[in-house]
């Protein structure tokens, strides 16, 4: 079932304004065929289909509720249908998509990243294997041909090249982890936050300029997008728990800089350091191979 499906807004201030002359039984059937319209489109304008939507029978139907419902609603096409109703259904798909939109290229962004990875993985053992072969023929050279300073001369010269080339290496790894700074990804976390504090990010006005600000933080303490996505939602949602549900996000400021400090996920587990980036484990894995004499 669609999330939509699931909830629908109910802007209480307006609904009571409106309604203020219907009665107990009148409300009702107004809410059970709002519900119907929302989650599956306009309805039939048939009295006995409105009456079994409203739950009641048809002679109560036409006699005491649809006289006093009737200015509320439209017919389209033969069909029931709500403007308001449709408006906001409009927007909370909108606002879906963009959501499922988002989510899709982050999880592209890191299948790219494994591929990443896996690529590196292949050019150490390649430069590795390469290491050995060059080391091998070297001692043959030198039992060959017993010139023993050319050959020396030859090690060293191979040597520089393999260390410059595994420098090349390392650089080239580095300058492709180069990302856009987590710090500009605010927005991609901003309706998150908003929906976390217990508001609803398609009609609040609240600012969540301090989202920057975190992220920003956050960057400087090494986290990437993902693990200070955890901490940063995880602290809101638990304060929001305690008294700050409904508050904009700059009052869980205090608490989201203390987190982000101690690296603590409420409810869940402490971050260590953040994880290292593919140019690091690349040099990590150069600094386990062994040094081979005269290479």
């Amino acid at each position: 079932m669609s999330k939509i499906k699931t909830w629908m807004p109910l802007y209480i201030g307006d609904y009571l304004a409106d309604t203020a002359s219907l009665s107990t039984l009148q409300h009702g059937a107004y809410m059970l065929l709002m519900m119907e319209i929302w989650r599956n489109g306009p309805i039939q304008n048939n009295p006995r289909r409105l009456s079994r939507v409203a739950k009641t029978d048809v002679q109560t139907w036409e006699d005491e509720i649809w006289p006093e419902l009737q200015d509320f609603f439209t017919v389209v096409d033969g069909c029931l249908d709500q403007k308001r109703l449709r408006a906001e259904r409009e927007k909370a798909e909108e606002i879906s998509k963009k959501r499922a939109d988002a989510a899709a290229k982050r999880h592209a962004s890191k299948q790219n990243a494994c591929k990443t990875d896996a690529n590196a993985e292949q050019m150490e053992s390649n430069s590795s294997a390469n290491a050995h072969a060059n080391a091998e023929q070297v001692h043959s050279k030198c039992s060959a041909s017993g010139h023993a300073n050319d050959i020396q001369k030859d090690t060293q010269s191979q040597s520089q090249s393999h260390s410059s080339l595994r420098s090349e290496d390392v650089g080239c790894n580095r300058a492709a982890e180069i990302e856009k700074p987590i710090a500009d990804r605010w927005q991609e976390l901003a309706e998150d936050v908003i929906a976390a504090t217990g508001n609803n990010p398609a009609r609040s006005m609240v600012r969540a300029d301090c989202v920057r600000q975190w992220l920003a933080d956050a960057s400087a303490r090494g986290y990437s997008f993902e693990t200070a996505t955890e901490i940063i939602l995880g602290t809101v949602r638990e304060k929001s728990r305690f008294g700050g549900k409904g508050k904009p996000p700059a009052w869980f400021n205090s608490p989201v800089t203390q987190a982000l400090a101690s690296g603590t996920i409420p409810s869940a587990h402490i971050v260590g350091n953040a994880p290292k980036s593919r140019a690091d484990r690349v040099a990590d894995a150069w600094a386990g191979v062994p040094d081979i004499p005269g290479v």
